[in-house]
């Protein structure tokens, strides 16, 4: 697909408000859900919600499939394609990218590793501001379209992944970087924390967010 029709089909997905709403929740959370989950997601009638999820299945922002286990007709669900949602003009291919640079310090084994999540630590610290709280001290990676959730057991799970493609290519490079990222927000919010990666998988990634023997607030500047 040219530059144009790629465009073009993004605007068409996003014009309407409604449509724009629910596609946004699916990236969010991209389990598979039917017309009448997403209808109460989004407060609106089912018809409405059937015509919405059928343009953006049309569009290839979905794909559809078949809910089994109850009587009568399988119910149909709807669930993101992972096609990425771009309004880059002219395009740029930061997956090639991604892809070269992950597999290279994947090479490089633990060593490259180490150094990548150093310079991950670094470029959190440089974005992290006052914050009351960890919630806060999370919000300037939100911006950047991440979305975290505080779990029990100091878990930290981010549902929608700004990496998200690029994790899929290099799981263990990108979930390692996204750690040393999160950690040195943390820590130049104030917040000392050792973030690792649990798991990451299409619906997200979960990280432990565990107390450090540091002092919080001590000068954490250090790469």
């Amino acid at each position: 697909m040219d530059e144009v029709k790629g465009l073009e089909r993004a605007v068409a997905a996003l014009q309407d408000p409604t449509r724009r709403a629910i596609l946004l929740a699916f990236y969010r959370e991209p389990a598979a859900r039917t017309v009448a989950e997403v209808a109460e997601t989004a407060g609106v009638h089912r018809s409405v919600v059937y015509t919405h999820l059928e343009k953006l299945l049309a569009l290839g922002y979905l794909v559809s499939g078949q809910r089994h286990g109850r009587p009568g007709k399988p119910a149909k669900t709807y669930q993101l394609s992972g096609v990425p949602l771009s309004f880059q003009h002219p395009t740029r291919d930061f997956l090639t990218l991604s892809r070269i640079l992950g597999a290279t310090v994947a090479d490089l084994g633990g060593r490259g590793l180490a150094r990548a999540r150093q310079k991950a630590a670094a470029a959190g610290r440089a974005l992290a501001g006052a914050a009351a709280d960890l919630p806060a001290a999370l919000e300037p990676l939100e911006q950047l379209g991440d979305h975290y959730t505080l779990a029990p057991g100091q878990k930290l799970i981010v549902d929608s992944c700004a990496f998200r493609e690029a994790c899929a290519l290099e799981p263990s490079v990108v979930s390692t970087i996204h750690a040393g990222l999160i950690e040195g927000l943390l820590d130049g919010a104030g917040f000392v924390r050792q973030v690792r990666p649990q798991a990451c998988d299409a619906r997200g990634c979960v990280f432990s967010i565990e107390p450090t023997n540091r002092t919080e607030g001590a000068d954490a500047t250090a790469a």
